[in-house]
């Protein structure tokens, strides 16, 4: 009961922002809204980038684990939402709602889940450091977003950066099978060249 006021407490704290700036406003909304198109635009440029031979099929590769690790996470989220479900926090309380939304079970943050498993993998990438640092700093962005707009407790969002651990973890557990049955579509490199 203690971590639930704690909670409702930070919840408060971040959406009693909402409504003090316009701008402010419709930034947090276009952020809750359109966030998680930066860190999938990021993995359609890894997918077309890099010359053709070895860079390309890294490339492709560290996308398609990022997309993997995205859908665990979506499937985690889904089984933990029926598990524990939670109302949303304009359901139980007195909000600032900045944005509609159904309302259905707030645990865990479907956004911060995917945007956290996108930047985490990408991060896991010795190659890529500097742009899994910035899409991590972004998934924190959206996370926040989610909250200030009034349709997640702050532990929802947490529980997204965890289910995006554990399902980052499942991808690269998985990388070799994705390499094996989709290799193709990676464009690796012949032996011979």
């Amino acid at each position: 009961m203690l971590l639930a006021g704690l909670d409702y407490q930070w919840f408060v704290s971040i959406n009693s922002i909402a409504g003090a700036s316009q701008v402010l406003d419709m930034l947090m909304v276009l952020i809750t809204k359109v966030g998680v198109a930066v860190p999938v635009i990021y993995l359609l440029y890894l997918w077309f980038s890099g010359r053709q031979g070895e860079e390309r099929f890294l490339n492709r590769r560290l996308a398609l684990v990022a997309v993997v690790a995205c859908v665990v996470a979506f499937i985690i989220d889904y089984f933990l939402g029926l598990a524990w479900y939670r109302n949303r926090p304009f359901v139980d309380h007195q909000v600032v709602l900045l944005v509609k939304h159904a309302a259905n079970s707030s645990f865990p943050s479907n956004h911060a889940a995917g945007a956290f498993a996108i930047a985490i993998s990408v991060w896991a990438s010795s190659r890529r450091r500097w742009a899994g640092f910035f899409l991590f700093l972004w998934a924190i962005v959206i996370g926040f977003s989610r909250i200030f707009v009034g349709v997640h407790y702050p532990t929802d969002v947490m529980a997204g950066f965890v289910v995006a651990l554990v399902s980052t973890f499942i991808a690269y557990i998985l990388r070799p099978v994705i390499v094996r049955y989709l290799g193709r579509f990676l464009g690796r490199p012949h032996k011979n060249s």
